[in-house]
């Protein structure tokens, strides 16, 4: 597998090369992996709208649509997962407390049947000792 250095902070201009980025169905084809580490960033933090309040009734169906797809795909045959680890979100520093408790809280409830959910809010201090401006973003040892 090859790993492509994340261009999130380059100057101004900086075009990064294009590269194939490897889609959950051939690489359950291909490699036939019986463990499955998936790790989510803050992108998910982005259906809220910098808004500080959730709204669970609109919110949970909606986060529900982007992460019950994926796993549905992953332990369907012909994959021979027998273990998923799905890494829920680190701190973010431009939503609220409240919508990233709700985030992970209702990743756990819809997913965490079939995964071992991970709070990785628990495992890395904030702020960041490399954070980028987005107050969101870090880059090198945290």
């Amino acid at each position: 597998m090859k790993e492509q250095r994340d261009t999130y902070g380059e100057p101004s201009g900086h075009r990064p090369a294009s590269h194939t980025v490897p889609k959950l169905d051939d690489l359950l084809t291909t490699i036939q992996p019986d463990i499955l580490v998936m790790q989510t960033g803050s992108n998910l933090f982005e259906l809220f709208s910098g808004r500080e309040k959730v709204k669970p009734d609109r919110d949970g169906p909606m986060l529900r649509k982007y992460v019950l797809p994926f796993v549905k795909k992953a332990i369907t045959p012909p994959s021979k997962l027998r273990k998923i680890y799905w890494v829920a979100p680190p701190i973010s520093g431009r939503v609220s407390g409240d919508v990233q408790q709700f985030v992970f809280d209702r990743t756990q409830k819809d997913i965490g049947s079939v995964t071992n959910v991970i709070d990785s809010r628990k495992l890395i201090s904030y702020p960041y000792k490399h954070m980028e401006p987005d107050k969101e973003h870090f880059v090198g040892e945290t």
